[in-house]
C-alpha cells in the first residue's frame, strides 16, 4: 500500500504498518501540554498521562479555585481513531466525486480501498490486539463504503478460498487469502521482492496455486540468505514448503535471475546459522507477528 499523504487511508497505514502508537501518544501529550500552557504540572510518557491545574468555579474572579485535572491518552485515543475514520470516509468520498466528475467509473478505486481496509483490519488484530476499537473503526469504513456505493455484489470479503484449487506447496486450509495478501505487502516493504517486478497476483499464484503449470515465479530482490530466511519464516503457512519442493517448482528466482535449487537454499541456510543482522531480525519480527495473529 502506498504510504503517501494523498492516500485516504494514510493515517491507518502508518499506525498499523509502522506501529506508530508510541509516536502518536507522545505527540498527543506534547500537544496537550502546549494547550494547557502555564497550568501544566507533570507528564508521564510511559503511562500516557498529563496532570494540569484547572478552574472548577467561574462565578467570579475571586471564587476561582484550582483543582488538579488529568489528561489520559488511553481515554482520548478512541476519539482520535473515530475522528480519523470519519476523515478517511470524507477523503474517499472526495476522490470518488473527482473521479465521477472526470467521467470515469470509481468502482475499481472503491474495491481497492475495501481490499486495503480489509488487510489493515486483519493486521490490526495482531499489531494492537487489545485495541479492538481500531479494527472496529476500519470495519465501519468498510460498511460505510459498501452501503453508500452499493458494493455488496462487487465486493466479497476474502475467506478460506485457497483449498478450492490445487496447491503445489499444500497451503493449509485454515489460511485466509487476506493473510497472503498482507504477506505480499510486507515482503515489498521489507524489500524482499520488488512490486514492479512481482505482482500481487503472481506472488499469490506461486504460493497458493500450481506454479509448475505456468511460467509464473517469485523473483527476489534480496540476497539468497534473506530469501531463504523469508521462506523459513512463512513455512508454518504450508504443509510442504520444503527446499526440495521449491527445487521441483522452479518458481523461486534469486536477484541474479538464477532459479533457486535445493543446494542454493541449503547453502544459504548453513550461512544463516552463523549469521545475524538487523535485516534478518526485522523480517523475523514482522512475519512472526503476522502469523501469530
Amino acid at each position: 500500500m502506498p504510504e503517501t499523504k494523498d492516500n485516504p487511508l494514510y493515517y491507518f497505514i502508518k499506525l498499523i504498518e509502522s506501529d506508530t502508537l508510541k509516536t502518536q501518544r507522545d505527540k498527543a501529550l506534547n500537544d496537550f501540554k502546549d494547550y494547557v500552557g502555564g497550568y501544566f504540572k507533570s507528564i508521564d510518557y510511559d503511562k500516557g498521562i498529563i496532570e494540569y491545574w484547572q478552574f472548577d468555579n467561574f462565578n467570579s474572579i475571586d471564587d476561582k479555585k484550582m483543582d488538579l485535572g488529568t489528561y489520559s491518552f488511553k481515554e482520548s485515543f478512541p476519539k482520535i481513531i473515530d475522528k480519523e475514520s470519519k476523515l478517511a470516509k470524507k477523503k474517499i468520498d472526495d476522490i470518488v466525486l473527482e473521479i465521477n466528475k472526470n467521467g470515469n467509473n470509481a468502482n475499481q478505486f472503491l474495491i481497492t480501498q475495501l481490499k486495503h481496509l480489509n488487510i489493515l483490519a486483519e493486521k490490526s488484530k495482531f499489531v494492537y490486539p487489545k485495541l479492538k476499537f481500531i479494527e472496529s473503526a476500519l470495519e465501519s469504513i468498510i460498511s460505510y463504503l459498501v452501503d453508500r456505493y452499493s458494493l455488496r455484489e462487487s465486493y466479497k470479503k476474502r475467506s478460506s478460498d485457497f483449498p478450492t484449487k490445487f496447491s503445489f506447496f499444500d497451503i493449509k486450509p485454515s489460511i485466509k487469502s487476506v493473510l497472503v495478501e498482507s504477506l505480499y505487502d510486507s515482503s515489498v516493504d521489507l524489500e524482499i521482492i520488488d512490486d514492479e517486478i512481482v505482482s500481487e497476483e503472481t506472488f499469490i499464484n506461486v504460493l497458493t496455486g500450481n506454479p509448475t503449470a505456468s511460467d509464473e515465479a517469485i523473483i527476489f530482490k534480496c540476497n539468497n540468505e534473506l530469501a531463504a530466511h523469508f521462506i523459513n519464516c512463512i513455512q508454518p503457512l504450508f504443509n510442504n514448503l520444503s527446499v526440495a519442493q521449491i527445487d521441483k517448482s522452479k518458481s523461486f528466482i534469486n536477484k541474479n535471475m538464477k532459479v533457486l535449487n535445493q543446494a542454493d537454499l541449503d547453502n544459504a541456510n548453513k550461512r544463516l546459522r552463523k549469521k545475524t543482522s538487523p535485516k534478518l531480525e526485522r523480517i523475523t519480527y514482522h512475519i512472526t507477528r503476522m502469523l501469530d495473529s
